[in-house]
This record gives C-alpha cells, structure tokens and sequence, in this order.
C-alpha cells in the first residue's frame, strides 16, 4: 500500500510558475494522467465598500 493515493490528484493552480512545476512533478508522480483533476484558484476578495471600488461623484 502506497502512502499517497493515486486514483484522483486534484492540483490547484493559479497560473504562476510554481503551480505549473507543481503540476509537472504530480505528472511525473502519477501513472496515469486521466487521474490528475486541475482546478484554477483565485487569492481571497476582500469586500470592499462601493466607493472605495469606484469613485464617488460630488
């Protein structure tokens, strides 16, 4: 038995350079690529008030 499952991976990516090296390694990892589930992740929003976000007019 394997310390890592290898029947589904899920790698998050957020389009920098080291989720893709990150996403090359799980490839070199896993048997099988149909197993490996990529998913694009964004840094959290704050909220924030409307006239912070746009220009109040006076």
């Amino acid at each position: 038995m394997s310390l890592f499952a290898t029947d589904r991976v899920l790698v998050p990516i957020d389009f920098s350079e080291t989720s893709f090296e990150a996403l090359e390694k799980t490839i070199d990892f896993v048997k099988d690529a149909s197993h490996i589930y990529v998913i694009h992740v964004l840094p959290p929003l704050n909220p924030a008030e409307p006239g912070v976000m746009w220009r109040t007019v006076d």
